[in-house]
């Protein structure tokens, strides 16, 4: 690399991430070529000592605290940074030490074409299940080598883009709960640039690892879900969200064969339990042939269980915030 190499502005919103926050700008500091590198961390409205850890121990770090969103963080993230290159990772993350090189490397490879660059969140080992399910569960969305990812979104823990086309498309949508990355690659994607995902932009993501965690990840997934598709206006998945939908479905014929006494509709009802448990055992396990981490029989046995009550709370999510939608538009 050479003194035109761009310079490339880390931008990280976080919310209570005192357990996290140290060990990611701990690497950050390690990264090669950090004298060409700036961090702003936009604190969303801390209520632990995440605010102090970084104002005390870290000098060289932006913050700004603003009681926003995660896209509107971004956005005063990109507003309040200079790099040519703007790079996103999560408070619970640790980057590879040369995670920026790779990134500038690939851009400068791929061309002007290419909007955006990112790569795999690798997990960490953690034993707890929750956390494995959710390691296992987001591996399938990053391919096996370094393609265009023009057909995939990237992911919004590890990617980079062109500050000149971030700023083409309007930056992030504040408005989204979630998917605000995934709104960002599509419309940078509907504008003709590339997407990059590469092998070797590595990134290394902890899980949230308590059922607490996970029911507000999937209350907030599915909220999100229904916000989403209303604004790209996706009315098929708006109204019949497969998790709402196959959930809804299932709990009324099963109220019906009760109600009716039908015990032959109630055995059918009941065999899709364990019909689905076995349908997700074998897609998991499929996922886990090419897994590096080692997997117990009990946490293999427990995945389709923990996927059943995601899904069960996501559609919990959908259908409160269709309704939140519903009183509010009237």
């Amino acid at each position: 690399m050479t003194s035109q190499t761009p310079r490339v502005s880390i931008v990280v919103t976080v919310r209570n991430e005192e357990a996290n926050i140290a060990e990611l700008l701990d690497s950050i500091s390690k990264l090669d070529l950090l004298e060409k590198v700036e961090t702003v961390i936009v604190d969303g409205g801390s209520t632990d000592r995440t605010v102090e850890i970084i104002s005390s121990r870290y000098p060289d770090v932006k913050l700004i605290t603003s009681n926003c969103s995660i896209g509107e963080g971004k956005n005063i993230g990109i507003k309040n940074s200079n790099g040519e290159i703007i790079a996103f990772t999560d408070g619970d993350c640790v980057v590879d030490k040369d995670w920026t090189k790779k990134i500038l490397e690939h851009f400068d490879a791929m061309g002007p074409q290419v909007g955006a660059v990112g790569g795999p969140y690798l997990p960490p080992h953690q034993s707890g299940l929750i956390a494995q399910y959710l390691a296992i569960g987001a591996e399938p969305f990053f391919p096996a080598e370094s393609v265009p990812a023009t057909y995939k979104s990237l992911p919004g823990g590890n990617v980079a883009y062109r500050r000149g086309v971030v700023v083409q498309v309007g930056g992030f949508d504040s408005r989204l709960l979630i998917g605000e990355d995934y709104d960002l690659n599509f419309r940078i994607n509907n504008l003709g640039y590339e997407l990059f995902f590469a092998r070797d932009v590595k990134v290394y993501h902890k899980y949230r690892s308590t059922f607490r965690d996970l029911s507000k990840l999937a209350l907030t997934k599915g909220r999100g879900s229904t916000t989403f598709n209303k604004k790209t206006k996706n009315y098929r998945k708006l109204l019949f969200p497969f998790a709402r939908t196959a959930l809804l479905a299932f709990f009324i014929l099963m109220i019906f064969s009760l109600l009716t006494g039908n015990s032959l509709m109630l055995y059918a009802m009941l065999l899709l339990l364990p019909c689905y448990y076995f349908y997700k055992l074998a897609y998991f396990l499929g996922i886990l042939k090419n897994y590096q981490q080692k997997i117990s029989l009990e946490t293999k046995l427990f995945l389709p269980i923990i996927n059943l009550y995601m899904m069960a709370v996501m559609a919990i999510g959908s259908t409160l915030e269709l309704v939140t939608e519903f009183v509010t538009n009237r």
